[in-house]
């Protein structure tokens, strides 16, 4: 009897898991990323000429940094 009931309660432990991990992603919470070109005025409305680097992150965390040469 003891057997019967550990089998259940971890059979049950893991269906529980299973299924709390296949969650349905709702699509309303994610942040809409617009993949179009952007002019860099919409980024810095400043004087551009007057920027000597830029940098950049991806989605991913990656940064990158631009130098500029006057």
């Amino acid at each position: 009897m003891k057997k019967y009931s550990l089998y259940t309660l971890i059979c049950t432990s893991l269906l529980i898991l299973i299924l709390s991990s296949c969650q349905i992603s709702n699509q309303s919470d994610q942040v809409e990323v617009s993949k179009e070109p952007k002019e860099l005025e919409t980024f810095y409305p400043g004087d551009i000429t007057k920027v000597d680097s830029i940098r950049m992150m991806s989605s991913d965390g990656t940064k990158k940094q631009l130098q500029i040469k006057h």
